[in-house]
């Protein structure tokens, strides 16, 4: 069992004297009181004894021959075995001096000749307490894993470490209270300075609480929180008291969390947060540096959902991994490369010197990107459209310099794709127009405000008429007339354009009913109306044509559906379903401007297609350019080949007609014959049929 001191029956307690008066006194006294006593008439023999046996206190007699009590008391104190043995003088000389000198040596109290029994036993009880309470301490903050400190800053020294401090720096105690520099030396280069400054500020603040970092003897960083009070050390300084932790572990964690909160888990790019904080500091630079340049790419792939649908989503994942690391291959270590939604990309080039170089950067990555990726066995090539903008202090904060970028990407994709645009203000202007204008295009459908005008399309050979094609006219109250060429890729873009092509369809099926059931002799004429490719892949499709059908009551007999030829491309199961689908529901199928879309004609005979119509690009030129020429005769010879129906769309002139005739076309629609006649006008038209079966309808 542990011996306390704090239990008198157990203290030992030393007594230093060459008076033998003076050590029976006491001894009888501390005797009757319980202590263990041991007794020395020299100094010489007290440090003797105390090398076999150390007490718990010493009593010690100032003056001795040889060996004085001070002397004494000095090698007690350079013996760290027996430095903190408490030790109380006992002397008759009275003055200050001497009183001084022995605590200045190490006493920790004064008896003063002759004895007192009573003061002595409180003396030594009250000493015995404090030491067995410092004891007590010592153990509690040798145990912590938190380190404990005390220190002066001017000069700088050690007071106090507990053997904590080694499991954080790899240091000794004894290294700190023998080598005080430490303290600051190991503190990180970084933080050094600022950590130098706030130490020194506590003597106002008196309360610091800091986070830096050390490097310890490994030379690895850790982190550390320190709180401190400086509190008054003498006359002439302060000292600061405080724990140390250990913070490592916690800030690797929230590293770790603010990395992920930072950056794009699939490819390790920055996120859009992030990157907009790094525009929004180099903002701030620009306010103060008015020359300095800097550009924000903004990069859309093209085509990626294609790659995404036809290979699936892993593949998906695999080429945007590759794109990120192509990026980094093609800009400086120092750029700011993002991911900032799914297949969109940023990029922050900092102090160029002119525009041509953030455009050099954009065909870097043009060519890069033709390159084919391996993505496990699949050879893939993309392209990418690029919006540049320059930075300046004109912009207020990153989104408007990255709203820019996006501006011209998306000029860059309506231009054709796979190419780069620098942001010019008037951009700005014709998004501002696109977006009121997409307002006021949902108010319209809304409203139901769109009109249907309708072309015919006769037999070329006996000039009969063989049906319409319905064309969406939009006259918005305040902007007047507006182009199908700017609000239909409006619609198409923005999702609008499912509703629209509803309406148009319901519109369109009213109107031919109305005319089936008003005019006999026309029941074999048919309503030709555009599809678009968003509306064919809707899930609802087939259902929402079923409705209009059943609510117009028009047959599918009379219904043709105009489809782009660039839907052809590829090979989708579902879209071969749908047409064979509606071919079940008699509907005929007519592929619009036959010959602009690059389908492969390997494609064409698996698709149930009834009608091709050549695209008025081509006969607009066939009269001037032999190459049309042959062109049109290839697709005519292709239809009948195919056994399709052939439209020639755009006829103006009475020679393209006889080439037409020549060639054997089927049948024409165009303003030779008749422009898009409102409701109202085809409705009189069809009225005076019977007389005019045979003869043109040119109508102006």
């Amino acid at each position: 069992m542990m011996r306390s001191i704090f239990d008198s029956t157990q203290a030992l307690i030393l007594i230093v004297d060459d008076m033998p008066t003076n050590l029976e006194v006491v001894s009888v006294a501390l005797n009757d009181a319980g202590y263990d006593v041991s007794i020395a008439t020299s100094g010489e023999r007290a440090l003797l004894q105390i090398e076999r046996r150390c007490p718990d206190l010493i009593l010690l007699d100032v003056m001795m021959p040889g060996m004085d009590g001070f002397e004494t008391c000095i090698q007690l104190k350079a013996n760290s075995r027996t430095a903190e043995i408490p030790v109380i003088f006992m002397t008759a000389l009275a003055d200050v001096d001497h009183k001084m000198k022995g605590f200045e040596v190490g006493g920790v109290d004064y008896i003063t000749k002759p004895f007192q029994e009573k003061e002595v036993l409180a003396r030594i009880k009250t000493h015995l307490r404090l030491k067995h309470t410092e004891d007590r301490l010592e153990r509690i903050l040798n145990s912590l894993e938190e380190v404990v400190w005390s220190i002066t800053l001017d000069p700088l020294r050690c007071l106090y470490l507990n053997p904590a401090v080694e499991k954080i720096f790899g240091r000794s105690a004894d290294d700190f209270l023998q080598c005080p520099d430490l303290w600051f030396e190991l503190i990180h280069p970084d933080d050094r300075e600022w950590v130098k400054t706030a130490f020194r500020g506590s003597e106002q603040n008196h309360d610091i609480e800091l986070e830096y970092r050390i490097l310890n003897i490994d030379g690895n960083v850790r982190w550390l929180k320190v709180r401190a009070q400086a509190n008054s050390y003498d006359t002439t300084q302060y000292r600061l008291d405080g724990i140390l932790y250990d913070i490592t572990d916690r800030k690797e964690v929230e590293t770790q969390l603010l990395h992920t909160a930072q950056h794009d888990s699939l490819t390790g790019l920055q996120n859009r947060r992030l990157f907009i904080e790094n525009v929004n500091k180099l903002l701030k630079q620009a306010q103060l540096k008015e020359d300095l340049q800097f550009a924000v790419l903004f990069i859309d792939l093209d085509r990626f959902k294609n790659i995404n649908d036809s290979l699936g989503h892993h593949y998906g994942d695999k080429l945007l991994t590759e794109i990120a690391k192509a990026l980094k291959d093609i800009v400086r270590p120092t750029e700011t490369i993002a991911r900032i939604g799914g297949d969109e990309f940023t990029i922050l080039l900092a102090n160029i010197h002119h525009p041509n170089d953030a455009i050099q950067v954009a065909q870097r990555i043009e060519a890069k990107l033709k390159v084919p990726m391996d993505l496990g066995g699949h050879a893939i090539t993309t392209t990418a459209s690029i919006g540049i903008a320059m930075g300046s202090a004109r912009y207020k904060n990153a989104d408007e310099l990255l709203r820019d970028a996006d501006i011209a990407m998306y000029q860059a994709k309506r231009q054709g794709k796979a190419q780069y645009q620098l942001f010019e203000s008037e951009m700005h202007a014709k998004v501002l127009h696109q977006i009121s204008l997409e307002q006021d295009l949902a108010l319209a459908l809304e409203r139901e405000e769109f009109l249907l005008h309708y072309q015919p399309i006769l037999d070329l050979e006996s000039e009969k008429l063989l049906g319409f094609e319905a064309l969406v006219r939009w006259h918005q109250p305040e902007r007047g007339l507006v182009s199908p060429a700017e609000f239909i890729p409006l619609a198409e873009e923005s999702g609008l354009i499912e509703l629209l092509g509803e309406q148009i369809l319901r519109q369109a099926c009213q109107q031919m009913n109305r005319w089936q059931t008003e005019y006999r002799g026309i029941s074999n004429l048919t309503m030709s109306v555009n599809i678009s490719s968003r509306q064919l892949h809707s899930p609802n499709f087939l259902n929402m044509l079923d409705a209009v059908l059943s609510e117009t009551g028009m047959s599918g007999q009379a219904l043709k559906l105009e489809i782009t030829e660039s839907l052809l491309l590829g090979d989708d199961p579902e879209l071969l379903e749908i047409f064979y689908a509606l071919q079940k529901r008699e509907i005929q199928l007519s592929l619009d401007d036959f010959g602009t879309g690059y389908s492969s004609l390997s494609y064409l005979h698996r698709f149930p297609i009834n009608t091709l119509k050549i695209d008025r690009s081509f006969i607009n030129r066939m009269e001037s350019d032999p190459q049309s020429y042959a062109i049109v005769k290839t697709m005519t010879t292709l239809a009948e080949t195919l056994d399709m129906d052939v439209v020639a769309e755009g006829v103006e002139t009475s020679s393209q007609v006889v080439l037409l005739k020549a060639l054997q076309c089927n049948s024409v629609q165009g303003y030779f014959f008749s422009k898009p006649l409102p409701a109202v006008q085809a409705t009189e038209m069809l009225a005076t049929l019977p007389q005019r079966e045979s003869a043109v309808l040119g109508l102006s």
